[in-house]
C-alpha cells in the first residue's frame, strides 16, 4: 500500500518524484550490471542488449504490478515471470 501511495504522490510532489526516479535508476543500474556479469561468464549472449532487456523487464514489471492489484494468483504471476524471461534471454 505504501508504495502505491508513493506512485499516485509523484506525480504532485517533486521529492516523491525524485526518490521514485533515483530508485528506478538504481534498480536499472543493478540489472544491467548483472546482465553484462551474464555475458562475461557466457551464460548470456553477447547479442543481447543488456539495456534493452532491462527496460523490458522494468516494464514488464510494472504491468505484472498492476495486475497484481486484481485477481492475479502469485502463481499466475511467476508464470508469468517466467514466460518473461525465457522470451527475453
Amino acid at each position: 500500500m505504501a508504495v502505491k501511495s508513493l506512485v499516485e504522490m509523484a506525480p504532485h510532489d517533486p521529492e516523491v518524484q525524485r526518490i521514485m526516479e533515483d530508485h528506478k535508476a538504481v534498480m536499472q543500474a543493478s540489472l544491467e550490471k548483472c546482465l553484462r556479469q551474464a555475458q562475461d561468464n557466457c551464460e548470456l549472449s553477447k547479442d543481447k542488449s543488456p539495456e534493452m532487456i532491462t527496460a523490458l523487464l522494468m516494464i514488464f514489471m510494472d504491468g505484472l504490478a498492476t495486475l497484481a492489484t486484481g485477481t492475479t494468483t502469485p502463481e499466475q504471476a511467476h508464470a508469468l515471470l517466467d514466460g518473461q524471461l525465457d522470451a527475453l534471454l
